[in-house]
């Protein structure tokens, strides 16, 4: 169950993010262009504006390979559960917005093929999905029985390990009646909310100049790609690119580490010793690199192609100075490699979404054997 649970997670993770739909983000930050330059910037802007009030259906082609390794390193605090993963997913279909009170507001009808591993399970994936009026539905290949069963119960019916690693891809788009595991990280934690507020919470606080750290030279890059042609249509293409090396090596994050350093030192009398040690060890095996590009028409300025590229590695073996004489294994490091694309076409056709004629409603517990 888990290992294809895992794929309807990230094809649900690429809906709700890669492809957006009218009604299912609305009210979201349109977000920054960081240093595109004003003119660029407002294309993207309006763009995106664009497509999230006006899209309401598209076809749909989808691709997504995924890989984490070394996660025995994380085993001793997250249990024996926790298992290296690699995945490797394409969905074809039609998507529309939904109502807004329905949960959630997406219908779908795809066919999704690939295969999903964890640990020493691998599952081969060839299967048809129809999610309508907060219902998914499932038929394994081409001619087996279709079943059903509501989205929030499925959800609602994972066991704890399981429902983290949903959470943490699906983020805030995870509203069902069972609560995330406390202490459980999302995405919302880290990027949700009121971005300008969480900014000036941390000037005012801390005395950290947050926008001068975004500013730091090769650490996020938003820039204008040649034009391309798809369909006829002239494509602007849109790149940004996050790397943290350089802002973890830039004079004004150190200070900022320091003054971390000195704060903790006040308030907890031998924590700001034990900080001044971990934290740049920790940092120096820590590499995140992001890159989004985005393809936007310049006749009807919807987005009609999405692809993002993830590398991260943690390396907690650097927290253990050479010649330390700790003895045991150094522990391998902990690498994410995600590479995903969404492409649209066939923008706001009249697309006829229905729950499959004889299906049968099955328990949660049934419906992913």
């Amino acid at each position: 169950m888990r290992t294809r649970l895992l794929a309807l997670a990230l094809l649900a993770a690429a809906l709700l993010g890669l492809a957006p739909v009218a009604g299912a983000q609305g009210g979201q930050d349109q977000g920054t262009c960081f240093n595109l330059p004003p003119e660029d910037c407002a294309i993207l802007l309006a763009a995106t504006a664009h497509t999230q009030a006006n899209l309401r259906a598209f076809h749909l082609a989808f691709t997504l390979d995924l890989a984490l390794s070394g996660t025995a390193a994380l085993r001793p605090l997250a249990g024996p559960g926790l298992q290296d993963l690699s995945a490797h997913l394409e969905a074809e279909g039609l998507v529309a917005a939904a109502e807004p009170a329905v949960y959630p507001p997406v219908e779908a009808q795809l066919a999704l093929s690939g295969n999903v591993s964890s640990g020493a399970q691998r599952q081969p994936l060839s299967a048809h999905l129809v999610l309508a009026e907060g219902v998914l539905y499932r038929r394994e290949g081409e001619t087996g029985p279709w079943l059903g069963t509501p989205v929030a119960e499925l959800l609602d019916s994972l066991d704890p390990q399981t429902r983290a690693l949903v959470g943490l891809l699906l983020g805030p788009q995870l509203e069902t009646t069972a609560a995330l595991p406390e202490g459980t990280l999302t995405p919302g934690d880290l990027l949700g909310g009121d971005s300008t507020a969480l900014l000036e919470g941390l000037d005012a606080g801390q005395g950290f100049d947050m926008e001068a750290l975004l500013q730091t030279p090769g650490f996020i890059n938003h820039e204008r790609l040649p034009d391309e042609t798809d369909g006829g249509q002239t494509m602007h293409v849109f790149r940004l690119t996050l790397d943290t090396a350089p802002l973890f090596a830039s004079p004004e994050f150190q200070d900022m580490l320091g003054q971390m350093v000195a704060t903790a030192a006040e308030d907890t009398p031998g924590m700001g010793t034990q900080m001044a040690r971990a934290v740049p060890m920790l940092l120096s095996g820590i590499s995140i690199t992001f890159q989004q590009t985005q393809w936007v028409g310049a006749q009807d300025r919807f987005i009609h192609a999405t692809a993002i590229s993830l590398n991260a590695t943690i390396d907690l073996g650097a927290m253990v100075p050479s010649g330390s004489g700790s003895g045991g294994a150094r522990p391998s490091p902990i690498i994410l490699d995600l590479h995903a694309t969404a492409d649209l076409d066939r923008l706001n056709e009249t697309f006829s979404i229905a729950a499959p004629p004889g299906a049968t409603m099955v328990p949660a517990a049934a419906f992913l054997p």
